[in-house]
């Protein structure tokens, strides 16, 4: 088993982090051993024309293995119906849907990484100072033009005063917060939001943040901070539900430009799935299963039913004394002795 390249990737950038988002999904597709065709946002060539001209520059890459297509919109999808092997894109989520309806016309797989509405949770132990600082971070980072930016927060009842009079300090009264009485209900309020990129948790009980964390239907969750953390090269990014599929960043990132190709060699001249069906196969299938797949301590009555069954099987494959016979020539004195014993104890 090898991975693969596919071949020839488009990967349609977004107009807010046009370098970052973008330019590492150019290197990962590149170091996969694929060529690029690289469609910009409107108005952001410029960072993209640079990272690839520092790569030929520095001769890292061949000139024909990247393409940077115009910005408009239609030549992403001219690039779809003359032929790509895999489609990465990064957009809202009316943009993706309409374009993943040209990938379906094609077969063409994709990686769709769409939009955000992201929560955050404030747990009746959490540092309101720090959370309220971080929402704020969130929502002005990028002039707000971010994906994760938190749409939502739902805080505990009894956190819930203390945290909205700082939010009203920092000028973010106009957001909406709703509060839950346990975690809970806050589950439940969150499941909800139809999508599924990235939420945050705030709280000073470590665990039981992980305990929430791992119920949340998304595809990356910080505790005790917000959107920074996913900027970590190690960490895959990808979203669920109407958040998109599939993964960029980090090495499942780099696996997205990959396919696996295997190779099976047969030796041997063992062919049992070639034979025919005999009577008691399934009772020596079922045994085996459970030879090979079950709890330790039913292996070894398992193995009795194989050997069992074996033997059974052998029996009802009809295989005549003559054959028998033919076959070792000795066991005819051995036959004709137990047929004579047997005829006398009668």
């Amino acid at each position: 088993m090898e991975r693969r390249p596919f071949g020839i990737v488009l990967i349609v950038g977004p107009g807010n982090y046009p370098l970052f988002l973008a330019g590492v999904q150019l290197l990962q597709a590149l170091v996969a051993g694929n060529a690029v065709l690289l469609k910009p946002a409107e108005g952001c060539s410029a960072p993209l024309q640079w990272l690839v001209d520092q790569l030929l520059e520095r001769r890292l890459i061949d000139r024909d293995l990247v393409q940077i297509l115009p910005e408009p919109p239609a030549s992403a999808q001219e690039a779809v119906r003359a032929g790509v092997d895999k489609v990465i894109f990064t957009g809202s989520s009316e943009n993706g849907r309409g374009f993943l309806a040209l990938l379906a016309e094609q077969n063409t797989p994709g990686v769709f990484e769409l939009s955000g509405a992201d929560l955050v949770i404030v747990r009746q132990d959490a540092d309101l100072e720090r959370a309220a600082k971080a929402i704020a971070f969130g929502r002005r980072l990028s002039a707000g033009d971010t994906c994760m930016a938190p749409q939502s927060v739902l805080v505990h009842e009894n956190a819930r005063i203390g945290l909205t009079s700082r939010l009203h300090e920092l000028g973010l009264g106009e957001l909406e917060v709703r509060a839950f009485a346990d975690d809970h209900a806050a589950l439940v309020l969150a499941r909800e939001n139809p999508y599924g990129l990235g939420a945050s948790i705030f709280s000073a009980d470590e665990e039981a943040a992980r305990t929430l964390a791992r119920q949340l239907p998304t595809g990356f969750v910080t505790i005790n901070d917000l959107i920074a953390p996913t900027a970590d090269p190690r960490f895959p990014f990808g979203g669920v539900r109407e958040s998109g599929f599939g993964t960029t960043r980090g090495a499942e990132g780099l696996r997205e430009f990959t396919y696996p190709h295997v190779i099976a060699l047969r030796r041997g001249r063992a062919l049992p799935h070639l034979e025919e069906m005999k009577t008691g196969d399934e009772k020596l299938f079922a045994a085996y299963a459970r030879l090979a797949y079950g709890r330790w301590r039913q292996r070894l009555q398992a193995l009795r039913e194989f050997l069992r069954a074996a033997r059974q099987r052998g029996v009802a494959a009809g295989v005549s004394p003559a054959n028998r016979l033919a076959a070792n020539p000795r066991a005819e004195d051995k036959t004709a002795a137990s047929a004579a014993g047997t005829n006398t104890r009668k």
